[in-house]
């Protein structure tokens, strides 16, 4: 099962991926696609809610940040946690601690700061004329620069846990 927030662009266009990666292992399918509305409470009373009725559930699959949490707490509540494998979304402390514990097997990082430099580099070369497809970018009749960048995914489980939260920590804090 997924667990997103149906109608939201990015989530939609993340579900459709999953969707097309699961055609190439027609033994695997989505039963149930639930909506936590953004709220680990939500993605926590759905599960319960399911396992209550004894619902199959073979997996679980948290295509935005607060539903890895919430369905861990929901295992968790029913002394079922790390019985079934949840990939996650986002590395947020609460995550990252459950994957110590074994309660998420992993989740999926996104990388903010890639994500920063390229929009920045990108208007810092505008803004120096750097692209030089057209005289001048602003009235040019098509963007001088990609509609889209992949910035990349990292997976992030036991294995890697230390490196990824030692990164984190050496980063600078804001003031």
């Amino acid at each position: 099962m997924v667990i997103t927030i149906p109608g939201q662009r990015n989530l939609d266009d993340r579900l459709a991926g999953v969707a097309e990666a699961l055609k190439n292992f027609p033994g695997m399918k989505l039963t149930k696609i639930l909506d936590d509305k953004g709220d680990w409470r939500n993605a926590f009373d759905q599960i319960s809610d399911l396992i209550l009725k004894k619902e199959k559930i073979d997996g679980i699959l948290c295509l935005e940040a607060s539903g890895g949490s919430g369905a861990a707490d929901a295992l968790n509540r029913f002394d079922m946690s790390g019985k079934l494998p949840i990939v996650a979304f986002d590395k947020d402390p609460k995550t990252l601690d459950l994957i110590e514990k074994g309660a998420i097997s992993s989740t999926i990082a996104q990388k903010p700061y890639v994500m920063s430099y390229y929009g920045l580099k990108f208007l810092d070369d505008l803004h120096h004329n750097a692209v030089k497809e057209f005289k001048d970018w602003r009235t040019a009749p098509a963007s001088p620069l990609p509609s889209g960048v992949d910035t990349g995914t990292a997976v992030v489980d036991k294995s890697n846990l230390a490196a990824f939260r030692d990164a984190m920590a050496a980063l600078p804090k804001p003031q």
